[in-house]
């Protein structure tokens, strides 16, 4: 909940932890998601369908885990649309203050939803921690990167774009012939040979005015100024451009670039692992 008051400052904090806790709760919601989407893989695997008692066990099993995973999905979305509703909230604008009622009128109905749906999800989980923490340990030994994290790595020779695990676990579950393991999916959806950066400053070009294009649809004249606007901008790997979803999440790095300020950048984290520097110095001994 976000409560009014007469200076303005404080109402933008209020909404800044506001939405660094819903940033942080949709996390553990599709956590919870991709903890589902496991189990509803086991069981599918694991059960033998030797007797009409099993196929009747078997489809009410099925049926109770496909509407618990409705109901995670329902959280996702309604987090979403708190996400949204907050982040459109500007204090200086004539409106902020329908838009904030607007944001706690929602906030009080869709919590409780939330609420309520996590209890029962987690209750179910709670049968499954066993099974959960082994798959855990083998997912921790694929993904050495981790959620949400842009790895620019010259020594390994690759980028890794920033991805979750309920992206992952969805195309492991739409594209099955496709994709076998975590590994799969990040290797070929989210990953590109360092390489392809060479030419920083044309990629700075080309990645902008993708993203103004393909991600945001918008005009070819806006494409192009950004593109321009960001050919010389030397401190911004291109890598970053992809990795950002939309001109707000771009726009927020670079301002947090400006100000030395990328901490309070937390759409993603940014990891750069360099070569190690080799020396060249036979010189065994110096005095």
């Amino acid at each position: 909940m976000i409560y009014l008051a007469e200076d303005k400052k404080h109402i933008g904090l209020e909404i800044h932890k506001e939405e660094k806790f819903l940033t942080d709760y949709l996390k553990s919601q599709e956590i919870i998601n991709c903890n589902i989407q496991k189990v509803l893989k086991k069981v599918v695997a694991d059960e033998t369908i030797s007797s009409v008692e099993n196929a009747k066990n078997f489809s009410k099993n099925l049926s109770g885990i496909l509407s618990l995973l409705k109901k995670s999905n329902l959280n996702i979305d309604l987090i979403q649309e708190l996400i949204k509703k907050i982040n459109s909230i500007i204090v200086d604008a004539p409106d902020y203050e329908k838009k904030i009622k607007t944001f706690n009128f929602l906030y009080s109905n869709h919590l409780d939803k939330i609420v309520k749906n996590t209890i029962k999800l987690e209750r179910f989980l709670s049968n499954f921690n066993d099974y959960l923490d082994e798959s855990s340990n083998e997912q921790q030994s694929e993904n050495t990167n981790g959620e949400n994290i842009l790895l620019i790595s010259e020594a390994e020779q690759k980028v890794v774009l920033p991805y979750t695990m309920e992206n992952v676990n969805k195309m492991l579950i739409d594209d099955p012939n496709k994709y076998k393991t975590i590994k799969d999916v990040i290797d070929n959806v989210y990953t590109k040979p360092i390489g392809y950066y060479r030419y920083s400053s044309i990629m700075r070009f080309k990645e902008a005015f993708n993203l103004v294009r393909k991600r945001e649809h918008g005009s070819f004249i806006k494409a192009l100024d950004l593109g321009l606007e960001l050919f010389s901008n030397y401190s911004l790997h291109p890598a970053v451009i992809t990795a950002c979803k939309n001109l707000n999440e771009l726009d927020i790095y670079l301002a947090c670039l400006e100000y030395n300020e990328l901490d309070d950048f937390h759409f993603f984290k940014t990891i750069f692992k360099m070569k190690p520097i080799v020396s060249h110095n036979t010189t065994k001994n110096l005095i």
